[in-house]
């Protein structure tokens, strides 16, 4: 049975599922549209996770999941800079940036699961280490994107449909980054068992406003 969190996590999925067909169904060839998606295929990644986790669904799938939400710093950043750059085009550089940012948060993740499960050679500051360093990476990341929605929102907000996009990167990548920071600074398990049904809650009701308003103006 799906306790309330897990039902947030599931509806907010639906619903950017939804919102990503609706993307590709109206603007298949627009660079932004195609970002959009991809950062909603990795927050639905994101959310199916811990319920994916708690229910022993299959080693691949989960370790498929686990990388395609541990994308989702770096599918904002991709989304911030073709919003806002015209001239912007994929290079290899950021292929390896996307590759670092998965493979150190995976690694992470493998490591810490396998300590926690034997007890193994990791002390305190080596489990602490392995697990800030891919949040650190994350932050960093989010970082320079939000720099980049807000340098770059300057004389091309001026129609409301361009306004409306800014106001919806900015929640959603403010969101990203404090969510990240709590994770960081939120690390003992009554805290973040707290702080997952909160996040839970905060994501469905980002999504739903922003599918409403995206749908609304489309």
């Amino acid at each position: 049975m799906l306790d309330f969190a897990e039902v947030c996590r599931v509806v907010a999925a639906v619903l950017c599922l939804l919102l990503a067909a609706t993307l590709l169904r109206d603007h298949p060839k627009d660079r932004t549209a195609q970002a959009s998606v991809f950062l909603l295929i990795t927050v639905i990644a994101h959310l199916a996770f811990p319920p994916l986790l708690r229910a022993d669904a299959s080693v691949a799938l989960t370790h498929a999941v686990l990388l395609v939400g541990l994308s989702v710093p770096f599918a904002f950043w991709l989304l911030a800079q073709v919003h806002f750059d015209d001239e912007f085009r994929l290079a290899p550089v950021h292929s390896s940036l996307l590759a670092a940012t998965v493979g150190v948060g995976y690694v992470s993740w493998l490591i810490v699961v396998e300590h926690r499960a034997t007890g193994g050679w990791l002390g305190p500051a080596h489990s602490d280490l392995w697990i800030v360093t891919p949040k650190l990476l994350a932050v960093a990341i989010m970082v320079h994107a939000m720099i980049r929605v807000y340098v770059g929102a300057g004389s091309d907000l001026l129609l409301p449909r361009l306004r409306l996009r800014y106001g919806l990167l900015v929640i959603a990548g403010t969101y990203i980054l404090l969510e990240l920071l709590g994770e960081l600074l939120l690390r003992d398990s009554a805290s973040a068992a707290a702080a997952d049904k909160l996040h839970s809650v905060v994501v469905l009701a980002i999504v739903f406003g922003a599918s409403f308003l995206a749908l609304r103006t489309s």
